[in-house]
């Protein structure tokens, strides 16, 4: 029983987004090289888009984290059925040793009062 899950693809979307803060910056470089945008505009875009960008970054990381998790959870999941039939045969192994330490001590009790209303030790 295989599990699937969404397979999500940020780091293309993350690139495609990238390429367009680049150009944003690129195109207004060049405004900036006209005069039509000022120094300090050019230089508040410069620094948003660089937030952008690493807040991009930052997400990105957390998503592989998270996809990390999942594939960790998925094959613990997958690895459930043996684990429980090991665990229920150590169970039923340890109860069989009880009951048979059970049926032998019933065993001499039985013994040892039979042979004391006997006479007999």
């Amino acid at each position: 029983m295989r599990l699937r899950y969404p397979s999500f693809t940020p780091r293309s979307k993350a690139k495609r987004s990238s390429f367009g803060l680049s150009q944003i910056v690129a195109s207004v470089t060049g405004l900036t090289a006209k005069g039509i945008v000022s120094e300090l505009d050019y230089k508040k875009r410069q620094v948003a888009a660089l937030e952008q960008k690493q807040k991009l970054d930052s997400l990105n990381q957390q998503l592989a984290a998270r996809q990390n998790q999942l594939t960790e959870t998925s094959s613990s999941l997958e690895q459930l059925p043996t684990v429980t039939a090991g665990k229920i045969q150590s169970l039923r192994s340890e109860l069989a040793t009880a009951e048979q330490r059970i049926a032998e001590i019933t065993g001499r009790r039985a013994y040892e009062s039979r042979g004391a209303s006997t006479g007999r030790r």
